[in-house]
């Protein structure tokens, strides 16, 4: 998967583990972005192929939204009644 760019370089998440790798940005097919999932062959350390997933890609962005919304459908707690900073200071000195 391709983390980030910088600058000439890309950087890839490479296996399992999603180990590391900087590669040259000129190895990569020239439409590919950030979060796009690769197949890569490596050898010696080198991509000497790489084309898009564009199924793994699209796949993992559907997990990632699933993931997403799950939590931000999480409320902690219903607003029941606005107090502005007046009414604080009217409360407080009524209670005296």
């Amino acid at each position: 998967m391709i983390d980030r760019f910088e600058g000439n370089l890309a950087v890839l998440l490479v296996g399992e583990e999603q180990k590391p790798m900087d590669v040259e940005r000129t190895s990569l097919p020239t439409e590919a972005k950030d979060g796009d999932w690769l197949l890569v062959e490596i050898e010696g350390g080198v991509v000497v192929q790489a084309t898009l997933d564009p199924q793994k890609t699209s796949q993992m962005k559907r997990n990632d939204c699933r993931k997403i919304g799950s939590a931000s459908s999480w409320r902690p707690f219903e607003v029941t009644e606005r107090i502005y900073p007046t009414d604080y200071w009217h409360r407080s000195w009524s209670n005296r």
